[in-house]
């Protein structure tokens, strides 16, 4: 399928950021990605050829962080920011996809601000955080900020993605490539922070949407249990991967969009 990313910048109140758009379809979806090394502009094609199974039947839009995080800038921070983005480009009752830390945010863009969701999918994600997740954080952070690219390399590959994956693509993610692709070290610590401040579970009631949660029985990251509560606590479907890890939006790319397509198609 051929189709354009176009690339803007959005100007709203005292911040601004970057969007990308892609697909053919005349229904509005917002994806909204986990944790990145790489700015927008330089994954913009990579997250279009991974979310490609959307592009027939939707216009995607991806924002990035705004371009100055201030120190302890959280996750609910982020989703206000989403919030006026969404509303500045009129897309009101978009179908919602938030994949990791995106997940984060998601929750509350639902919660808070519901005329703006159409459908909520939630992937590998939490809505409060967790042991596992407060240790990668600090491991990452620690290993930044000690330079410590191999070790920050050996753990991105262990804690999310297979053996098989390893063995097959482990020599695309090494420290070179994480020295070279992470050209705002501290900007990315902020990110990293910001997913100990997710906590949604006194706002978990107020998602209006119909949700769909998506887990990984191996998740190293958020664990399946996270998965489980997110679930329970929204009353909605849920479906576990058996044998992938936290990366099963980027292993089996095709699986992951057929099922949240479906929900997304389904009637409400």
């Amino acid at each position: 399928m051929k189709y354009t990313i176009t690339e803007d910048r959005i100007t709203i109140k005292d911040f601004a950021c970057t969007c990308i758009s892609f697909g053919q379809g005349d229904r509005p979806m917002v994806l909204i990605p986990g944790l990145s090394m790489k700015s927008l502009k330089t994954s913009a094609r990579s997250i279009a050829a991974s979310n490609r199974f959307f592009a027939e039947r939707y216009k995607v839009y991806v924002f990035d962080s705004r371009e100055e995080l201030p120190e302890g800038f959280s996750v609910r921070d982020m989703a206000e920011d989403l919030a006026l983005c969404m509303k500045t480009m009129g897309l009101s009752g978009a179908d919602l996809l938030g994949i990791s830390q995106g997940g984060m945010i998601a929750q509350y863009l639902a919660a808070l601000h519901p005329e703006l969701v159409g459908k909520l999918a939630l992937a590998v994600t939490l809505p409060k955080i967790n042991e596992a997740l407060a240790g990668l954080c600090d491991r990452w952070t620690a290993c930044i900020r000690q330079g410590n690219y191999e070790a920050l390399a050996e753990d991105v590959l262990s804690s999310m993605y297979t053996e098989d994956f390893r063995d097959r693509f482990g020599w695309l993610i090494t420290p070179e490539s994480i020295r070279e692709t992470l050209t705002d070290p501290e900007r990315f610590i902020i990110q990293t922070r910001a997913c100990l401040s997710c906590d949604t579970l006194a706002l978990l009631d107020k998602v209006q949407c119909p949700a769909f949660v998506i887990g990984s029985k191996i998740d190293k990251v958020v664990g399946k249990e996270a998965s489980l509560l997110l679930a329970e606590k929204l009353a909605c479907p849920l479906y576990l991967y058996e044998a992938y890890g936290h990366a099963v939006y980027e292993e089996n790319a095709r699986d992951f969009c057929g099922r949240v397509l479906s929900f997304f198609e389904a009637p409400a």
